[in-house]
């Protein structure tokens, strides 16, 4: 019910309700409706999604604001306001002057005077499934963002992206670590922004990681995914939304696929993949240790909040939720401990497959699998998607004498697994005497054992000769028989 005045861009996911007011657009807006009573001065632009308000002509009372010297942005002239719905308007009387790019960073060109950024096309690649383009730099995945709003392509990366390189608090506060890092992150534009398309190509990571990824306000690296995204991380990311989102995307109605997340999601509906998995989509093999901070009640989920698709073969790690950014941790429901995940047996179990029915079944460990990690001191916390030298998982089954695998163990190296010997122990009655059983003679004891790890499994001891002895507990009389206790 006040004034709002916009000269630039309102992109998002809302609507604007007018009760009485001023709203004057000179710029763009694209949200997803707008109605209500109130002035609305336009000239600009908006999108046509249900932009019920009225357009109020102005017939521009202008007032002098003074002489403005040439910038990267506009001529040099006089420049002036109207006092009714404060379009600006410039009078030029010279041409504007060049961007000043003295300052690149990452394959990101920025002017100097004024922020504009340009981004470094990717030097290879055609965008098709036979040439994707490839990925090298921040600048290159800025580039394929923007480009990727008006056409679906394919793109690899060819190493790990880092967007902002230092790291983020719970409350998005960031420290820059790298030596010529900007003290501000870079915000995050989305692949695909919806306004324009959704994205249909594949991504694959190619087991490189995407860090320093930081959005406030907005979605994780894809809007609404109907491609595939796949042999990616993303770690390090600082995303704030009111409402879902997931660190990869919003919406999966695709395939995401060997992927994993690290960072702070901040809002109660985030999750560590995407917010929504729709009907006829999957989402395998992933995991999340995505940290959540939430104000009053958390509604996401570690990996999705909302299934409706399939979800196989993927982790969430515990404590991972802080309420009111403080430092008190809860658990998230379905995760897995951290000395799990360190031990190696996500990184095996990830490498695996699940049908169906919940069965789940080994994967490869020759190389031509997805996840690896180093174990032991020095050695990985969590699964990795870069192969390096000795750090391939392989498990060791403890096997007891029944058959059934008791124990896991991973390792760097192949061991063979380990099956238990009959633990065997002397049956007794109730009173806790050996069991024997007495040839008629007595001549001969067997004693039955039985397996402590299978009752099933029982064996017999023979005792004869010296092993038996014997003493005359009653005697005999003329009119009892007497009793010996063997």
């Amino acid at each position: 019910n006040g004034t709002v005045i916009n000269y630039g861009t309102i992109i998002g996911e809302g609507q604007i309700n007018m009760y009485g007011g001023v709203l004057a657009n000179h710029g763009h807006i694209d949200l997803h409706g707008a109605s209500g009573h109130g002035t609305f001065y336009n000239t600009g632009t908006h999108g046509d999604d249900n932009f019920y308000l009225t357009t109020t002509p102005c017939d521009h009372d202008y007032e002098n604001l003074g002489t403005v010297e040439a910038t990267c942005t506009h001529g040099a002239g006089t420049q002036y306001r109207c006092k009714t719905c404060y379009y600006m308007r410039l009078d030029e009387t010279s041409g504007v002057l060049p961007h000043s790019f003295n300052n690149s960073h990452n394959g990101m060109n920025i002017c100097s005077s004024c922020g504009h950024t340009t981004y470094d096309e990717p030097a290879n690649g055609d965008g098709s499934e036979e040439d994707p383009y490839q990925i090298a730099n921040a600048g290159n995945l800025y580039w394929f963002a923007d480009y990727t709003k008006n056409s679906s392509a394919n793109a690899i990366l060819t190493a790990d992206i880092v967007l902002n390189d230092g790291t983020f608090a719970a409350d998005g506060t960031f420290t820059a670590t790298g030596a010529d890092e900007p003290s501000k992150p870079f915000p995050w534009i989305r692949i695909g922004d919806g306004a324009h398309g959704y994205y249909n190509g594949t991504f694959d990571g190619n087991g490189h990681t995407i860090s320093g990824m930081y959005v406030n306000g907005s979605f994780g690296l894809f809007y609404d995914l109907y491609g595939s995204v796949v042999n990616l991380g993303i770690v390090n990311c600082y995303i704030r939304v009111d409402g879902g989102t997931g660190a990869i995307c919003y919406w999966n109605y695709g395939t995401i696929s060997n992927c994993y997340t690290t960072g702070i999601l901040s809002g109660s509906y985030s999750s560590g993949i995407c917010d929504t998995n729709d009907d006829g989509s999957t989402i395998s093999n992933c995991y999340s240790t995505c940290t959540f901070v939430y104000d009053t009640n958390f509604y996401g989920g570690g990996i999705c909040g909302t299934n409706i698709g399939t979800i196989s073969n993927c982790y969430t790690s515990y404590d991972t939720a802080i309420q009111d950014n403080d430092e008190t941790a809860s658990e998230v429901y379905g995760g897995v401990s951290a000395d799990r995940f360190a031990s190696g047996e996500i990184a095996y179990k990830l490498n695996g497959s699940v049908d169906g029915e919940g069965n789940w079944t080994a994967g490869a460990t020759n190389g031509k699998q997805a996840w690896y990690q180093k174990l032991g001191e020095n050695g990985d916390s969590y699964p990795v998607l870069a192969a390096a030298e000795g750090n391939t998982v392989y498990e060791q089954k403890t096997i007891d004498c029944g058959g059934t695998v008791v124990a896991c163990n991973y390792y760097n190296t192949e061991e063979e697994d380990v099956t238990q010997p009959h633990n065997y122990q002397v049956q007794q009655d109730e009173n806790e005497n050996p069991v024997f059983v007495w040839s008629e003679d007595y001549t001969t004891a067997t004693l039955q054992l039985v397996c402590s790890r299978d009752e099933e499994h029982t064996a017999n001891v023979e005792v004869t000769g010296e092993g038996i002895t014997w003493e005359e507990t009653t005697p005999a009389t003329c009119a009892t028989a007497g009793v010996r206790t063997y």
